[in-house]
């Protein structure tokens, strides 16, 4: 029964013809190259948060850092600010991250505001925290 079928195609000439299957491969190229691009910026998007999610990371742990000092070694000027950069690894290579670190001091209590900076593909993010630390 196939057979008769594969004959009455071929004998009919019923088929794609070659403009046809040129026209359907084009379009299927069109939608590859779309689907291509999306994967490309979802993996983009996805290393942005991951690198702001290591950010988010050495934030607290500088804040932590900060809140277990004795309040009197956090408390050394009115208004003290400090500048620091980590390296991270990550996916084969090294992220800098830039910490500024602004300490401001009032009667029982001190501010501690957090900036980290990093650059990925040309772009400049930052990452902005802040604690009050008290007596």
């Amino acid at each position: 029964m196939h057979v008769d079928f594969v004959k009455d195609v071929i004998k009919n000439h019923k088929g794609f013809s070659m403009a046809e299957a040129m026209i359907s491969m084009v379009i299927l190229l069109v939608v590859l190259l779309g689907l291509m691009q999306a994967v490309i910026l979802a993996g983009s998007v996805s290393v942005k948060n991951e690198l702001r999610d290591e950010a988010v990371k050495i934030a607290f742990a500088e804040l932590e850092a900060t809140r277990n000092k004795d309040f009197a070694s956090i408390t050394p000027c009115l208004t003290c600010t400090s500048t620091n950069t980590v390296t991270k690894q990550f996916q084969k290579m090294n992220m800098n991250y830039g910490i500024a670190k602004t300490i401001t001091n009032y009667t029982d209590s001190s501010v501690v505001a957090l900036t980290l900076t990093w650059s990925f593909k040309g772009e400049n993010m930052s990452y902005a925290v802040s604690t009050v630390v008290t007596k």
